[in-house]
């Protein structure tokens, strides 16, 4: 039995979520020759290529997941929050990669910071980082109090 599709409502809300995870899978293959914050320094060439890979694979699995509706999506979703946390948290805990990629961002003007001013930039980041992953916890425990969409057909 297909239900109709209106605004609002779990499966509303959790389609959304999917295309949005669609869309970062679209902005990170955009961005796959990007450097990324890694093992101490900001990293580019073959390892930020493979970095990025993994996470479009990870959101297109998820967007795929949350639009169906099918009982792996859950499953996907949960192992993706799982990936995701481990790689903000090593993000989090590396204060050399973090200090790289903030005069990399900062650029010429990083030099015109003082150690107050590079500190306020570092708790920046760290807010940047925490606030989404805490919304990722928490949509994961939406999904699965509304869990009863995956177990039924949500085409």
């Amino acid at each position: 039995m297909t239900k109709a599709f209106t605004f609002g409502g779990a499966r509303f809300t959790i389609r959304t979520a999917g295309v949005f995870f669609l869309a970062s899978a679209v902005f990170e293959a955009l961005s796959v020759s990007s450097a990324v914050p890694l093992f101490g320094d900001v990293r580019g060439g073959v390892v930020a290529v493979v970095y990025h890979l993994l996470f479009v694979g990870l959101f297109l699995g998820m967007g795929v997941g949350l639009w169906a509706g099918t009982s792996w999506g859950l499953r996907f979703m949960f192992i993706g929050t799982i990936f995701y946390t481990f790689d903000r948290i090593l993000y989090l805990l590396d204060d050399s990669a973090r200090a790289a990629e903030a005069t990399s961002t900062l650029d010429k003007y990083g030099a015109l910071l003082d150690m107050e001013g590079q500190s306020l930039v570092t708790q920046v980041m760290d807010i940047a980082t925490l606030l989404p992953l805490l919304s990722w916890w928490g949509f994961l425990i939406y999904l699965y109090f509304k869990r009863d969409y995956f177990d039924s057909s949500a085409s």
